[in-house]
């Protein structure tokens, strides 16, 4: 059955279990990529078999027996083709990553595994977070899952010798998308897998690892850490998989009010790699913890900078999450506000607002613009903010009388005219409207709209 490779060819390798909500939209990702669709069900009740067939998949049939490895295992047995590409049904390669992956088949003199980026969406898409897993290697006889959970190719891999490559591919997935009971279920179905995993090997620094996660996101931060100082202290992590799970142990730590501990591990993984958002976010939660303003900002400035960086270059810890550079600039005009310095929170403010695009922190912007006097900002922000579909009544009046101000009577007569035109019946527009026509000297207009008013206040 396992016949010759097809060089440069690529056999999908799946297992699944009443995947119908998601399987679909899995394969169309990978439609016309790959040679051989192999689809390992272990006892599907719904139309996951149906879908599978729709695109032409070889299904086989597997026996659940509470581990994972043993059933992609099994998967692989079928596969005839060069290359492996192996997913969830809660999957998807991203359509710009499609001539990356055909672009990895290529002729080598070892065996290669290539790692790819899962970037799992939470918070019902608004987030994401990024992981490496390996998911593309040469087929090997030799190369097989190990874990009953937690499933990896990497330790068979590299008994063998295989070159680890970055791939460029990534995976959308939507797993983490799960709420409430879904969620837990799926939580609660791990659970007795990962302990099983922990008591067949307690040398396991990653079983411990999965473990501790399960826990963390069980609302059990007190167990999660006790699991995660057991993986930790047995140093089997690469640097990036260590700096990663001190981040965790340190928000872990901020959970349960150890903000001592917090800051120690949050400082190890910094001193793996410094350049990374995890853990300097925890020391500025740790300053905001202490009201420590000044301390405060000195991280958010380091945060931003860092963000930014990392924005453009690869990330050293692939499960660094990165915040919105315009919401840390946003907290960061606040400490300067908190701390008294109102031209530098203007500053940042205005940063912000020009990094997100839109009109957030329009209040706090005119309030300290205003507060400085400052009526070129005013009217910069106003008139844009305007542009921008800001129809409300009291950025007209801000922008007017910040106009009348700076005796731009024409340009503040044009906005009290709009602003008239929303509110025809208000007798302060028309009063600053006359008034304004009046300055100009048109008094036949200005005395129309008197007249009309006339004993209004």
């Amino acid at each position: 059955m396992s016949g010759q490779p097809q060089k440069h060819t690529l056999s999908l390798c799946m297992i699944v279990k009443n995947e119908e909500e998601h399987l679909g939209d899995c394969l169309r990702s990978i439609q016309g990529l790959v040679d051989q669709l192999v689809i390992v069900d272990t006892g599907s009740t719904d139309k996951t078999l149906e879908i599978a067939k729709e695109h032409g998949a070889e299904i086989y049939h597997f026996d659940w027996c509470d581990d994972f490895a043993a059933a992609r295992n099994a998967s692989l047995q079928y596969a005839r083709c060069e290359w492996v590409l192996w997913m969830d049904a809660d999957e998807r390669l991203r359509p710009e990553c499609r001539k990356t992956l055909l672009n990895c088949l290529k002729n080598h003199t070892k065996p290669v595994l290539y790692t790819v980026t899962i970037r799992s969406i939470t918070d019902g898409g608004k987030n994401y977070h990024d992981s490496d897993a390996h998911r593309l290697f040469m087929r090997h006889p030799k190369i097989h899952f190990d874990g009953i959970i937690h499933e990896q190719i990497s330790y068979s891999a590299r008994k063998v010798g295989a070159r680890e490559l970055e791939s460029g591919i990534v995976l959308d997935h939507m797993g983490y998308n799960l709420e409430g009971e879904q969620k837990q279920k799926k939580l609660l179905r791990n659970q007795p897998l990962l302990e099983k995993m922990v008591a067949a090997d307690r040398l396991n620094a990653y079983a411990h690892f999965w473990l501790a996660q399960n826990l963390s996101q069980q609302g059990k931060p007190q167990e999660a850490l006790e699991c995660m100082e057991r993986s930790l202290a047995l140093e089997q992590f690469s640097r990036p998989f260590r700096a990663s799970a001190l981040n965790i142990a340190a928000q872990l730590y901020t959970r349960i009010g150890e903000w001592r501990k917090a800051v120690e591990y949050a400082r190890k993984s910094l001193k793996l790699f410094s350049m990374q958002f995890g853990a300097e976010y925890i020391l500025f939660l740790a300053a905001e913890q202490e009201d420590n303003t000044a301390e405060a900002i000195v991280h958010l400035e380091t945060l931003i900078k860092n963000t930014r960086y990392l924005l453009k270059h690869p990330k050293k810890i692939s499960t660094d999450t990165l915040a919105p550079v315009a919401d840390l600039l946003g907290a960061l005009g606040e400490k300067y506000y908190t701390s008294g310095d109102h031209h530098k929170a203007l500053e940042k403010f205005l940063e912000a607002r020009k990094e997100a695009g839109d009109d957030r922190y329009l209040k706090e912007i005119i309030a300290l613009a205003q507060a400085e006097n400052n009526l070129s900002i005013l009217n910069e922000i106003l008139t844009e903010s305007i542009s921008m579909g800001n129809l409300s009544p009291e950025s007209f009046d801000i922008l007017g009388l910040t106009q009348i101000k700076q005796e731009r009577f024409e340009d503040a007569l044009s906005t009290y005219k709009q602003l008239m035109h929303r509110l025809p019946e208000n007798p302060y527009v028309a009063k600053r409207t006359a008034s304004l026509y009046a300055k100009l000297g048109d008094l036949e207009k200005a005395e129309k709209i008197l007249i009309r008013f006339a004993g209004q206040t």
